[in-house]
């Protein structure tokens, strides 16, 4: 693993280097897979296989696991979560997992859920909750309007390393929406002014943590309608492009920590001094 300076930020007046680790292997995302759950339907290797593939075009692994603990995640960059309608309102995450998760993305990691529509909007609801994010599902399902806005054009995902996307981007709406972002922020609105995508990003739960994000029921990830390099499968990788990069780390830059000892130094002094008198 190498580290690579990549932005210069200031901290308490003192400027410090932003730093990312850069693996000498592929970044790896977990996929969780637990087909007797009914998440087999909607995942790499089922109805998103397209998807996976240009995934893994892109450099990314895909580690498919059955089960939520520390040792499972051990070694990813990310974990994609499909909570897809197969459920049929039966949602699986225990209190445990929901641990395992916020510490994973606590460590810099983050974690993708792609969430369904208003017909299961208790369970959404219940995740949000349990994640501590506040955010609200609508129970309206009949809101496939296009075209989109995206509020946030110059996030990360938006200008990211796959291409930039704007809000021509074509998107097939399933019914399904967020009515309140709680402490997220939107990356993609639908007609209505409703988010679709948003996300809890970096930093937000604490300094140095992933982003917990969340997609909307979209049936653009299915192999009918997935193309890679159209607008919405641009914004596809680089969402795992951004989940799969570690959050950065600040590290002041070596003449900080000369100037940060002068000013130690220059403090026990003058308590030194203030004493002597």
């Amino acid at each position: 693993m190498k580290l690579s300076c990549c932005t210069m930020l200031p901290l308490f007046g003192i400027s410090v280097i932003a730093l990312t680790s850069t693996a000498s292997s592929a970044q790896t995302v977990d996929y969780l897979n637990n087909p007797g759950a009914g998440l087999g339907l909607f995942n790499f290797n089922n109805l998103l296989s397209n998807a996976a593939a240009a995934l893994t075009a892109d450099g990314l692994t895909l580690n498919s696991i059955t089960n939520v603990t520390k040792s499972s995640l051990a070694g990813a960059n990310a974990l994609y979560v499909p909570l897809g309608s197969p459920f049929l309102n039966s949602y699986p995450l225990t209190n445990g997992e929901i641990s395992v998760l916020t510490d994973f993305v606590k460590s810099g990691h983050s974690v993708i859920f792609q969430m369904d529509n208003g017909f299961w909007q208790s369970s959404d609801n219940d995740l949000f909750n349990r994640l501590g994010i506040g955010a609200v599902q609508n129970s309206e399902i009949s809101d496939v309007s296009s075209p989109v806005t995206l509020p946030n054009p110059n996030h990360p995902i938006l200008i990211g390393p796959r291409g930039m996307v704007d809000s021509n981007m074509s998107i097939d709406l399933s019914p399904g929406h967020l009515s309140s972002l709680g402490s997220m922020t939107s990356l993609i609105d639908d007609s209505d002014g409703n988010s679709v995508f948003a996300l809890e990003d970096k930093n937000v739960i604490a300094p140095g943590a992933g982003a917990f994000i969340f997609s909307m029921n979209f049936n653009s990830n299915d192999n009918s309608e997935f193309n890679a390099s159209s607008d919405y499968g641009v914004f596809f990788r680089n969402v795992f492009a951004y989940a799969a990069t570690p959050t950065p780390v600040s590290t002041p830059e070596p003449g900080s920590f000369a100037v940060m000892g002068s000013l130690g130094l220059a403090g026990a002094a003058f308590l030194r001094r203030r004493r002597i008198r």
